[in-house]
């Protein structure tokens, strides 16, 4: 069958029209499928490893490790036993780990130590402390708070390591008019000792050097 002439453009110009919208539509789906490959990509950046150590006693293995690159990570301790896994856990920090080191009890028993320091502009000191109970992992006691003359001048920006079988927190003393920059009363040391897991810590003594 013949069509006019006017039929056969008219019949050209739906056509092109149908093709027109049938594209549109293929680049609003492509368009809309990028937001969510950058989102991935973000949350990517948590696995970034930022901390990784492994330390031994004995026959047993503590394997530390925190992800993340922010003020917000997370630390994983696994411990492994002659080779093989035996316990692990998770804890999230406001801050990154400095160190970590293993301190044994007078009773022979190790216990994992991480030293941490928290984000922000006082880049106060925490301990992370980890302990093996049979095949469980538990959490150490904190240290306990600064009281007393100990807390006097006290503004954050702590130093912890173990010596001789003690934790040695180390701080600058701030006078009440210095600001956070620039303290001006010396150097503060509070010594700490573990007598076992279920009692925590004790303060042993504190030393003050005075400002040059």
């Amino acid at each position: 069958m013949k069509h006019s002439l006017p039929f056969l453009g008219l019949l050209a110009t739906v056509t092109g029209l149908s093709l027109s919208s049938c594209d549109t539509t293929r680049e609003t789906v492509s368009t809309a499928a990028s937001p969510a490959t950058m989102r991935s990509e973000a949350n990517g950046l948590d696995t970034i490893t930022s901390y990784h150590r492994d330390l031994t006693q004995g026959t047993t293995q503590y394997n530390v490790k925190t992800t993340g690159d922010g003020s917000m990570r997370m630390l994983t301790v696994a411990v492994r036993q002659n080779g093989r896994p035996l316990a692990s856990r998770q804890d999230t920090l406001d801050g990154e780990v400095q160190q970590t080191a293993l301190l044994l009890t007078p009773g022979g028993q190790p216990n994992l130590l991480v030293f941490v320091q928290s984000a922000g502009s006082g880049s106060y000191g925490q301990l992370y402390g980890y302990w093996v109970d049979g095949q469980a992992l538990r959490r150490l006691p904190g240290l306990p708070d600064l009281a007393g003359a100990a807390s006097q001048g006290y503004q954050g920006h702590d130093s912890l390591q173990v010596l001789s079988q003690e934790v040695v927190r180390s701080f600058p003393i701030y006078a009440p008019a210095d600001a956070n920059c620039c303290p001006s009363g010396g150097q503060r040391t509070v010594r700490y000792t573990l007598v076992n897991p279920s009692q925590g810590w004790r303060q042993v003594r504190v030393e003050q050097t005075s400002a040059k």
